[in-house]
């Protein structure tokens, strides 16, 4: 099926898959072919531009994040992650990963529930599992006469619902949430999922959030604990997400080429009423439009885990 673009356009070299690399300036060439820049784009980056430039530049191309009490402890959502990836798709989980203990506990009593609940009602009747955890790139997207943008998710669990009439593919993301919420037709990680399942040959027609209540199960929570939000992946809207890509890969190129430092104006801030408690670098953000040294403060209250982090 063909989705409004032409991936194949002016590509005349051999593509070489960067599965292990995740930042941006990655290049693949061979002897006689001409030079050719790959440059790879996590979805999460994207969907941080479209929120704000200024704070995805400063995480994302320069590497600054708030430093935790323990960067190498990973929290629930990660640990859940990793039971889910086991319970369907028979991975091992890492044992070089660290958790916070109470966080083990609480990932585990939310696995248990959830699949008693599964069980109970019967919501993965006719599920059979094509994947999980799988890093995926798009096609290459050109950006410049030598340079391409591929972006890269992954992509939590792909299933085929045997229950459901001709068979369909489904995208799922696995959420863990204080509370249920709703989730839209367009919303940005599932479409741009679901693009980068076409570009791989797998032509999801759903893609869905399986959101899973993030609490210790006290004689207070009352089941459910999990809600499924599908969404209807027709053509017109993958052709739609596929340009937006393609036009946001441009810009988010064109504004790294002519900046030179966050204080451009091409790497612009959108200030809201959620940038107090959403948003780690509220307290450098003002500082570079006042013109101070906003570099000290991230220099002695931040870490820097490496440019171009992806």
């Amino acid at each position: 099926m063909e989705h409004g673009r032409d991936t194949s356009k002016n590509v005349d070299v051999a593509w070489t898959h960067v599965k292990n690399a995740e930042k941006h300036g990655t290049t693949t060439t061979r002897k006689g072919e001409p030079y050719v820049q790959e440059i790879i784009v996590r979805q999460s980056e994207l969907k941080r531009w479209t929120r704000c430039r200024r704070a995805s530049y400063l995480q994302y191309t320069e590497g600054w994040s708030k430093p935790s009490e323990d960067s190498d402890v990973r929290g629930v959502g990660t640990h859940f992650h990793g039971l889910m990836a086991e319970y369907y798709g028979d991975v091992e989980p890492d044992e070089n990963i660290k958790y916070n203990p109470d966080d083990v506990q609480t990932s585990q009593v939310m696995f248990d529930t959830y699949v008693s609940e599964m069980e109970e009602t019967g919501m993965d009747a006719g599920q059979e599992t094509v994947f999980v955890e799988e890093r995926m790139f798009t096609a290459p997207i050109q950006v410049a006469g030598d340079t391409f943008y591929r972006v890269s998710c992954q992509v939590d669990h792909l299933y085929r619902d045997t229950a459901i009439v001709g068979e369909p593919l489904i995208g799922q993301d696995h959420k863990t949430s204080a509370s249920f919420f709703n989730t839209a037709d367009n919303d940005f990680q599932l479409m741009v999922y679901a693009v980068v399942l076409h570009d791989n040959g797998y032509p999801v027609e759903y893609m869905e959030h399986n959101i899973v209540k993030r609490n210790k199960r006290t004689g207070r929570a009352k089941p459910p604990y999990t809600q499924r939000n599908r969404i209807r992946i027709t053509s017109e809207a993958l052709d739609w997400w596929a340009g937006y890509l393609h036009t946001m890969c441009h810009e988010h190129f064109k504004a790294h080429e002519i900046s030179t430092s966050v204080r451009s104006p091409q790497l612009y801030p959108v200030p809201d009423n959620t940038c107090s408690w959403g948003c780690d670098f509220v307290d450098v953000c003002g500082m570079v439009d006042e013109g101070e040294d906003y570099e000290s403060v991230l220099i002695n209250e931040y870490q820097k885990e490496g440019a171009f982090g992806g």
